[in-house]
């Protein structure tokens, strides 16, 4: 079976990291021995201030195997790439915890022997809908550790499950009353209004306009050190939660000194208004985050189930179509590695992305330099800013063709 990989997130889902263009070596691998073919390239350090990226320094470039040196360090070039593509991974190398899975499924869901898809989607900190993934009518979001989606009828069976707590990066279910919600802090109240009516000093009461719908939620926290914090959530009105008052929301201590630093936050809702299209969310375990929980909502069926995913790769039925969850990583980095292509193939590509405003096949040099007794490459392609992991610290360079007359500032490198 041949499968293709598309390593890229739908384009809402996306919360995406510095693209690092890097192309691994052999550790003992020499650089290559190429006569001393003419170029006509300039290739510049960047670095970022107040004005976006400026030209630090430049060096001038006439042949390949030349020696220079850029941000004290010595480079040289090794090939030039008449055509260079780029071809976008995922690793698991990122410093701060950041969470991806990837997915694989038949177009055709009848066809098994179709040919499969497969897709990295990365965890994403916004609310709202997710993209529909190639070829296939479902919407697919990854959710920031511990979070969990709400079912639709979820405030009428439990009211407290269309929210949760949000405190450092995670999300926390609501217990009962007098249960624990972090490390000594403590549930202590719980009201719902259906016509929530907020007053001018912060009070919140239930409105006697029937026709106004204003769902809201108020949690009242204590702590062991005896502060109290109150906290309130409107699940059709979010914008009031984010704070119209910063005094008074979203959260307000009502007594003592300490603070939970956390918020209350609406749970996404699985079926979104208006759409008609089967969902599928995913999470980390906030106290396992090597454990997924995966969350299906059936629009056919109107029906919404939770999945421990204990296992991968693991298969999840959604109405007519199977979907596979194949790997998930906890420090997911977005990467770009390019490679040289064939002008057949580099003519190929260029065909079929004619009208695509950024395209991925483009000239390229090919950069070496010495580290720890090893040679080490870069690629840089041509007129982007790219940054170079260089003795542990990143170096932002940009080879131009000619002899460029770069200004002290480039405002267009960053929609490059």
């Amino acid at each position: 079976m041949t499968t293709n990989t598309r390593s890229y997130s739908i384009r809402t889902c996306l919360l995406l990291l510095p693209l690092t263009l890097l192309l691994s070596c052999e550790k003992n691998e020499a650089p290559t021995d190429h006569s001393q073919q003419t170029i006509d390239a300039t290739i510049e350090l960047l670095h970022h201030d107040d004005k976006g990226l400026t030209v630090a320094q430049s060096t001038k470039l006439d042949h390949l195997g030349q020696s220079f040196e850029l941000a004290g360090i010595d480079l040289r070039i090794l090939e030039h790439w008449q055509h260079a593509q780029a071809l976008p991974q995922s690793d698991n190398q990122s410093k701060k915890e950041n969470h991806a899975v990837e997915l694989g499924w038949n177009i055709s869901a009848a066809d098994t022997s179709a040919p499969k898809e497969s897709q990295w989607i990365y965890q994403s900190n916004q609310d709202g809908p997710s993209g529909t993934l190639p070829g296939i009518e479902l919407q697919v979001r990854m959710l920031p550790p511990g979070s969990q989606p709400t079912a639709p009828d979820q405030w009428q069976q439990s009211p407290k499950d269309t929210v949760q707590f949000e405190r450092e990066g995670s999300f926390v279910s609501i217990p009962k009353v007098g249960g624990d919600i972090f490390p000594n802090w403590i549930v202590q109240e719980i009201k719902t209004y259906q016509h929530a009516l907020l007053e001018e000093n912060g009070d919140i009461k239930e409105s006697d306009d029937g026709d106004f719908a204003n769902r809201a939620i108020e949690i009242t926290l204590s702590s062991t050190e005896g502060t109290i914090e109150r906290h309130l959530c409107f699940l059709d009105h979010p914008e009031l939660t984010k704070g119209i008052h910063p005094e008074l929301l979203p959260a307000t201590r009502l007594k003592g000194s300490s603070a939970s630093q956390s918020r209350l936050t609406a749970r996404d809702p699985i079926k979104i208004l208006g759409n008609s299209k089967n969902r599928l969310m995913l999470s980390s375990d906030s106290k396992n985050p090597k454990q997924l929980n995966a969350f299906t909502w059936d629009d056919k069926k109107q029906q919404f189930k939770t999945h421990a995913l204990t296992s991968l790769p693991q298969t999840l039925k959604i109405g007519d179509q199977s979907i596979t969850v194949l790997q998930h990583r906890n420090h997911a980095r977005s990467v770009v590695k390019w490679q040289k292509v064939a002008a057949s193939t580099a003519n190929s590509q260029l065909a079929k992305n004619k009208d695509a405003e950024d395209n991925t096949v483009t000239p390229a040099l090919l950069i070496t330099w010495l580290e720890n007794n090893h040679h080490q490459k870069a690629v840089l392609p041509l007129n982007r800013a790219t940054p170079v992991l260089i003795q542990g610290k990143f170096q932002t360079f940009r080879y131009r063709e000619g002899d460029c007359c770069a200004t002290s500032t480039d405002t267009d490198l960053e929609k490059k």
